[in-house]
């Protein structure tokens, strides 16, 4: 009969303690990342959208220059097909440029009216893009003036203190800050 000797010394692995060390460490570490890794995904979420609607305002700038005649953005849902104005002002639902051929003001494509851009992203709970002094509609004039300059808050779940604002200036240049035209700090107020 042969007798068999295992050597410990030679034995390698963690112990059962060691590993529920280990996994209660990792979980600390775990909890103490995931909700900063929220408000990372907010910050980006919230400035994607903001980039979005700038990079909108100034394409349709850029176009009534380019074109010599009127552009606008409007609120769209894209309801309809092909998508129309809403005449709404929630600007997180979507919007929409077109180039007015026809000078109605109205965007309509059977009137040879040509849009430009869309923007519809997927809803979001608690986000919005509102304007408390631009309407529903922008129209930038043969030199790129803004019919309706102003302020547009962009906000999340957060609330005013993660808000951040796009100014649209009586030059047509859009972007977005902190101060506003004075060199004030804007204060900026979500919707409940």
């Amino acid at each position: 009969m042969a007798i068999y000797r295992i050597d410990m010394k030679r034995q390698l692995g963690f112990t059962l303690i060691e590993l529920m060390t280990g996994l209660a460490v990792a979980g600390v570490l775990l909890s103490l990342a995931v909700p900063s890794f929220n408000n990372l995904i907010m910050d980006n979420r919230r400035s994607a959208r903001l980039n979005d609607l700038v990079a909108h305002l100034n394409i349709a700038r850029s176009e009534a220059i380019r074109r010599s005649k009127p552009v606008m953005l409007c609120t769209s849902t894209f309801a309809a097909n092909p998508p129309q104005c809403d005449g709404g002002a929630n600007w997180e639902n979507g919007f929409m440029s077109w180039v007015d051929l026809d000078r109605s003001g109205a965007a309509n494509p059977s009137n040879l009216n040509e849009i430009l851009r869309t923007y519809q992203e997927a809803p979001v709970p608690n986000f919005s893009i509102r304007s408390a002094n631009i309407a529903n509609q922008i129209v930038f004039d043969t030199r790129a003036r803004p019919d309706d300059p102003g302020t547009f808050t962009v906000c999340d779940q957060r609330g005013a203190g993660s808000a951040r604002a796009v100014l649209l200036r009586p030059t047509g240049r859009a972007g977005s800050s902190q101060w506003d035209e004075g060199g004030s700090a804007l204060v900026l107020a979500c919707p409940p």
